[in-house]
């Protein structure tokens, strides 16, 4: 027998009953549960029933949904970690480069002496300043 499906979600002339939210009650109950069992028995998920007001159903896809939102927190957070160990490296790197620079531009200017002509053509150079997470490109001071 085929079923006539429709957009508003009837189905053969009935609709499809709306998702039922959580009390904060339910939500305290279910994550207090959830702390102790991630997976919880069938004896537990009947007690929870009984106690609720929910379906097995419904509790078996609550703690379905706990589980890939517990997991999608931990890929989020890992992720976090790896950029921030990138972004600090990245730091590092600019501090050293940037310390380097300001030595190798005191011994230039040091052998080349005052108003040289590579001191004109760095002027238009931009320099990398790190000031609390944040680059800009500033000139070079005259």
């Amino acid at each position: 027998m085929e079923t006539n499906d429709n957009i508003n979600g009837q189905v053969d002339g009935f609709k499809k009953p709306k998702r039922q939210m959580k009390t904060p009650y339910q939500l305290e109950i279910l994550e207090k549960t959830y702390g102790s069992e991630m997976y919880p028995s069938e004896a537990t998920r009947a007690q929870l029933s009984e106690s609720l007001g929910l379906t097995d159903r419904q509790l078996q896809m609550w703690f379905c949904h706990r589980r890939l939102k517990e997991k999608k927190k931990e890929i989020v957070k890992k992720v976090v970690e790896e950029q921030m160990e990138v972004l600090k490296s990245s730091k590092r790197e600019l501090i050293v480069a940037e310390r380097d620079g300001l030595r190798s531009m005191s011994r230039h200017e040091s052998w080349s002496g005052s108003g040289s002509e590579s001191d004109s053509s760095r002027d238009n150079e931009p320099v990398v300043h790190s000031r609390a997470n944040e680059l800009t490109q500033e000139p070079l001071p005259p």
